[in-house]
């Protein structure tokens, strides 16, 4: 549970809030996340993502299951979440990104297709490599933009563009392309 004070300092105005990411270099953890709290985070997203792949498992046989959708669009939106409070603005806006997909897609009530479950999975494998990073403190090579990029692409017209990410040392695994062509 995130039980924690209040900071001391005031919240950020609206616009400041709502500015856009520098997209120069991919910012690490920021020197203000208290370890704890950033302890509590990594917990949690590793167990998100567990039950992000476990929802992908039921859905690639029962892809119209509606339950399914939803916590897996639930573990996206919790990692979004859960990351930001922590100040893992980054690694928030590439949940943001496959969280979106998962709206779009719930909205309109339609069984899972296998492109979109294979990239949901690469997702997760690559939040939960990007989560290691940042434990191991080399975090900086992630940037949300190829989660973006593979988002938009989805959303806007159903195409799987493979998520490229790597990071110091840890890359995610390798897409799986051949389910694409199944759709």
């Amino acid at each position: 549970s995130f039980d924690v004070p209040a900071p001391a300092v005031a919240a950020p105005a609206p616009a400041e809030a709502a500015a856009p990411l520098a997209a120069a270099a991919p910012a690490a953890v920021p020197d203000d996340v208290e370890d704890e709290l950033l302890d509590v985070f990594l917990e949690e997203a590793r167990e998100v993502v567990v039950n992000g792949l476990a929802a992908i498992e039921q859905l690639r046989g029962e892809p119209g299951d509606l339950s399914e959708q939803t916590t897996l669009r639930r573990a996206f939106h919790t990692l979004k979440g859960s990351s930001r409070m922590v100040g893992l603005n980054d690694f928030g806006e590439a949940a943001w990104s496959m969280e979106q997909v998962l709206n779009v897609w719930l909205a309109e009530q339609k069984p899972m297709q296998p492109s979109l479950l294979q990239l949901s999975t690469d997702a997760l494998h690559a939040f939960s490599s990007w989560a290691d990073d940042i434990a191991a403190g080399r975090a900086t090579g992630w940037d949300p933009e190829s989660f973006r990029r593979s988002a938009d692409a989805m959303r806007l017209d159903g195409t799987l563009v493979p998520l490229a990410v790597a990071s110091g040392g840890t890359a995610a695994p390798e897409p799986v392309l051949a389910l694409a062509a199944a759709d």
